[in-house]
């Protein structure tokens, strides 16, 4: 009876083209932009002593809104094929923490606490 023949196993290799997504890039920069100019809005209140002028208003409106832009494009960035997980992961992080603290804000100023 002759020996039972082996079976070779194939090497295989599996290269992936996992790449950084454009918009969960786009994500991480606008809530970047958010944080700046959230600091910068604290600093020129200290600087006038607690009373901030109306265009700090539209500052905190503008980067809200850019805010909830950076959650979505996190989100959608999340669902795209063969990317890094961890850019628009930290886009969605990054932005709900500033958006959240743009709120904050917004009411402790509205109530002078």
């Amino acid at each position: 009876m002759p020996r039972p023949v082996k079976i070779k196993k194939k090497k295989s290799f599996m290269f992936t083209t996992k790449h950084h997504s454009f918009i969960g890039i786009v994500g991480v920069i606008v809530g970047a932009i958010s944080f700046i100019s959230l600091a910068g809005s604290i600093y020129l209140t200290f600087l006038n002593r607690g009373s901030a002028s109306e265009n700090l208003g539209g500052v905190g409106l503008f980067a809200a809104m850019a805010d909830v832009i950076g959650i979505l494009c996190g989100f959608v960035s999340i669902r795209e094929r063969d990317i890094h997980k961890w850019v628009p992961i930290a886009s969605v992080i990054g932005n709900s923490i500033a958006l959240s603290l743009w709120i904050i804000l917004v009411i402790v100023g509205a109530n002078g606490l």
